[in-house]
């Protein structure tokens, strides 16, 4: 079954990208609604300041003035394939990319998040751009202090509508057996580094 689900406001400061779209969110017809994990971790790494507790609206409003955010941000999926075991999603393709691309350019994206390894080796292998390619193999290849997890940060730049955007790659927020306390911090890096 294909669904797409997303929040992308016209001007957006951070697009923060997943693989598909998971069973849960599809029959609810909302964002990164099954877990306050994601929720807890931006918080704690301030990029969201507060989330709806209601989790069927926290993607379309984690923007609103209640909330305090600094950023406004974005959400997507790479593939509006829905399944919930990411294993039997088909792999990322050029044609996903490129619609991704679109996307960034409609929302004038500063900067993009690309949410566990397998979205971030679909961007690479389909983008066709050395540099970020070179990055990311540099950031698997180190591991973090004390783990046998490899790192993750911003991969680089590229240009959309004449304009620089960062490229960072995150661990996804769930399922990955990643510290939480090295999440927070990769992703209190992003937020330091973000193109304003």
């Amino acid at each position: 079954m294909l669904v797409q689900i997303e929040h992308i406001p016209s001007k957006c400061d951070l697009l923060i990208v997943g693989l598909n779209v998971s069973n849960d969110s599809a029959s609810k017809k909302s964002l990164w609604s099954t877990s306050k994990a994601p929720w807890e971790l931006w918080k704690e790494a301030g990029i969201v300041k507060g989330y709806n507790s209601d989790l069927t609206k926290a993607a379309n409003t984690c923007n609103d003035k209640s909330y305090k955010s600094d950023i406004i941000i974005g959400f997507t999926d790479l593939i509006n394939e829905v399944n919930t075991d990411s294993t039997k999603v088909q792999k990322p393709s050029k044609e996903h990319i490129e619609e991704l691309i679109v996307k960034a350019k409609n929302c004038k994206v500063k900067n993009i998040c690309l949410l566990g390894d397998k979205v971030i080796d679909g961007f690479i292998d389909n983008y066709n751009h050395k540099g970020l390619s070179k990055k990311w193999e540099e950031l698997k290849n180190e591991k973090a202090d004390g783990s046998k997890f490899h790192i993750y940060g911003k991969i680089g730049e590229i240009e959309i509508n004449k304009k620089t955007v960062y490229i960072f790659g995150m661990p996804f927020p769930t399922t990955v057996p990643i510290p939480n306390v090295d999440k927070i911090r990769y992703n209190k890096n992003m937020k330091n580094e973000l193109k304003k």
